[in-house]
């Protein structure tokens, strides 16, 4: 039950039992004691409005809010698996050039044993046919994959906060307009 106090300036400030003698601040800037348990009984009941819902006056949020609010942050959640996806696997490729391929020690041994006339016949064979087509290195191929995953990752992540902050500027604007 809430009850009227009456201020010095003339208006009155709702109180309730919790109240008792402790000094409330008027809208004018004076404070005034609450009379003690006994006393408050004595001051004016207030009009108790109708059961109006509690709506806080400093956020109004609007079914507008809402969705944007919640676009937003699947937008963000979305994209940040994303990025979070691009960028592991982005990072599992090997791009180092390998020391070699092939032992040295068999490349000597068969450059010991091959004749003269062996290399000429490699020789002409690779003349008349060729080396054939260009096959990039497995190395090459993983930088180029990793770099074009890292960008996609760079990119997910950048619409991630956009999402981000399309939330936080909802939020924002629905404290300001309330």
């Amino acid at each position: 039950m809430k009850f009227l106090l009456p201020c010095p300036c003339g208006k009155k400030i709702t109180i309730d039992k919790s109240d008792a003698g402790r000094l409330v601040t008027c809208e004018c800037g004076k404070s005034v004691e609450a009379p003690g348990l006994r006393g408050i009984g004595d001051l004016q009941v207030a009009e108790e409005d109708e059961k109006k819902p509690v709506r806080n006056e400093r956020f109004n949020w609007t079914p507008a809010h809402g969705l944007i609010f919640v676009m937003g942050a699947l937008v963000f959640l979305c994209s940040t698996a994303v990025a979070g996806y691009y960028f592991y696997w982005s990072r599992q490729v090997i791009t180092e050039k390998p020391l070699s391929l092939i032992n040295e020690v068999v490349i000597k041994q068969s450059l010991e044993e091959t004749t003269y006339e062996g290399s000429l016949s490699a020789w002409d064979g690779l003349v008349e046919s060729g080396l054939g087509p260009y096959i990039e290195p497995g190395y090459v191929l993983a930088r180029r994959f990793r770099r074009e995953w890292t960008w996609w990752a760079m990119v997910a992540g950048g619409v991630a906060l956009l999402g981000l902050l399309t939330s936080i500027s909802t939020i924002v604007a629905a404290r300001r307009s309330g």
